[in-house]
């Protein structure tokens, strides 16, 4: 019976170092109090954000991130902890979620998290948090990219709008003339 806890034990590292290693960000919270309620509408939120929660072991977790040499604080794994992993491409949206749901609840409390190995404090979280989402930021770049085309178009047809326009008032003072 001990060897069958132990292969599910190696399985949950391997499950644990596949989710890190594919996420784009790794978040720890703190759920001490939490209700069942809260923790399914924070799933929810998330879902959208393609972050799944997960409560693992802190031992389990220690060894998994131990073992894909994963910069962490320790105590990001003491005590009660509930691990994020964004598997989209919006680590910023995964950090905005988290960040208002721990605004409205008081239960949550994050503690900080790995961005491509980097340890992240809950300042970090809360100033990744506040930065533009990836589709802000993409339409951002559109707007950035179009404005110096849009200034050469209508700089190119601005001389172009004023000879038709000296065309068309020549044009009204013959006719006006003949009349």
């Amino acid at each position: 019976m001990n060897q069958s806890i132990r292969d599910l034990q190696i399985q949950e590292v391997e499950l644990i170092k596949s989710k890190v290693d594919q996420a784009s960000i790794v978040l720890f919270v703190n759920n001490l109090g939490l209700t069942v309620s809260a923790v399914t509408d924070l799933r929810g939120r998330l879902k959208e954000a393609e972050t799944e929660l997960k409560v693992h072991k802190n031992t389990l977790t220690r060894l998994a991130l131990n073992s894909l040499a994963v910069n962490y604080d320790e105590n990001f794994l003491f005590g009660p902890t509930v691990m994020l992993t964004c598997n989209g491409n919006d680590p910023i949206r995964a950090a905005k979620v988290l960040t208002g749901f721990a605004k409205e609840n008081e239960a949550i409390s994050i503690k900080g998290g790995i961005l491509q190995n980097a340890v992240l404090a809950v300042s970090d979280v809360q100033q990744l948090a506040a930065l533009p989402g990836r589709d802000q930021l993409l339409g951002q770049l559109v707007g950035a990219i179009k404005s110096p085309i849009t200034k050469l178009v209508l700089t190119i047809k601005n001389p172009i709008n004023k000879l038709t326009y000296a065309l068309n008032a020549i044009k009204d003072l013959k006719t006006g003339g003949n009349s």
